[in-house]
């Protein structure tokens, strides 16, 4: 409650302010109604829109801790399947997982440059500084990614081989985190 009321005093004053400006340039709402009614829209919308990002920012990464955890939680429920991925420090794709990541498309969308450096882009906006942060993010990448269109292959074969999805999000992970080491030897911890 508090908060809504600093907000509309802060907007009030941005609106003052820049009413002072314009008077300042000989721009009044008498003179051209419209451009100040314009002026004072846009300036509220970006007030808002930068008031509600910082928010949607938080939001977005209490999102991503979520998934992390879900997304990495397989393996403490037993229900990592041990066929494809061998569950040793650090987790390793067995042959078997890698077959399967090449019947699912994957490896053929991140043989595509443009998919993956989006992938790799993204990784390195996050800056991980470990190998474990590499393999969480690389997890959580790959469930945001899923949603984008060069990804329907991948979701056609996990609706037809539904007892591959549970595990498939971190087989997935692990593929892009051992590509991403791959061309950042730099990371060695």
């Amino acid at each position: 409650m508090v908060l809504s009321y600093i907000s509309k005093d802060i907007l009030n004053l941005i609106h003052m302010w820049l009413q002072d400006l314009l008077v300042l340039f000989d721009i009044t709402p008498d003179k051209y109604p419209f451009l100040v009614l314009g002026i004072l829209i846009i300036a509220s919308a970006g007030y808002i829109r930068f008031s509600i990002g910082r928010k949607l920012g938080k939001i977005k990464d209490n999102v991503l801790i979520v998934i992390t955890h879900l997304s990495s939680s397989a393996s403490r429920r037993g229900r990592l399947d041990t066929s494809l991925i061998q569950v040793m420090s650090p987790m390793t794709i067995t042959d078997k997982g890698h077959t399967l990541l090449a019947d699912s498309g994957l490896k053929r969308i991140l043989a595509v440059d443009v998919h993956r450096e989006e992938f790799m882009s993204n990784l390195s906006d996050q800056k991980p500084k470990t190998k474990l942060d590499v393999e969480s993010l690389a997890i959580v990448s790959f469930s945001t990614f899923l949603e984008k269109e060069f990804m329907n292959p991948i979701k056609t074969y996990l609706y037809d081989h539904p007892n591959e999805r549970e595990v498939f999000s971190i087989l997935a992970g692990l593929y892009i985190r051992d590509e991403y080491l791959k061309i950042h030897p730099e990371i060695t911890q």
